[in-house]
């Protein structure tokens, strides 16, 4: 065999071999994707677990007013941290959907119970606590206010006078 010949047979081989790698990093690239779309599907379903246990453990805690504010305060601290990732868009799509969803209701929720605002202010103990809720609650604004008019307006609620603009 010659030079030419074996040179050909090279660079034949050298291509075979690129388009096999290409072949499996294009299905290396599919499965990532795919567990990539898992791992956001998880963070989803482990934050809604997360964000329901604390929000059922506020529900029924209203006898004992110290369990009650410790609850409150668990869950108003849980959704700052979620506000924080959502306002520097450090969470995945689906969580950041379902999370902006349930901020605004329980905002919305807050305002509109007059009996939570004392709660709440009890809650502040410095100028920057809550601070990501705060611009939460500025860039969704328009939603959280007809949400808690909606809230207001039900029948039985604990119908508020007044409505934070924080």
């Amino acid at each position: 065999m010659d030079a030419t010949t074996a040179s050909v047979i090279a660079a034949s081989a050298a291509a075979v071999s690129a388009s096999v790698l290409t072949i499996v990093s294009f299905f290396n690239i599919i499965a990532l994707r795919t567990q990539v779309k898992v791992a956001d599907y998880n963070n989803c379903l482990q934050l809604v677990r997360h964000l329901s246990d604390t929000q059922r453990a506020v529900f029924t805690s209203k006898c004992d007013s110290q369990r009650y504010d410790f609850e409150f305060r668990e869950l108003l601290n849980l959704i700052e941290a979620v506000a924080l990732l959502i306002n520097r868009s450090q969470i995945t799509k689906s969580t950041k959907e379902y999370s902006t969803d349930f901020i605004c209701e329980a905002l919305a929720w807050i305002e509109s119970d007059k009996s939570m605002h004392g709660t709440l202010k009890d809650a502040v103990t410095a100028d920057n606590t809550f601070k990501e809720l705060i611009i939460f609650r500025q860039l969704h604004r328009a939603r959280i206010d007809t949400l808690a008019h909606d809230y207001r307006d039900r029948p039985g609620s604990n119908k508020s006078e007044e409505t934070s603009s924080e």
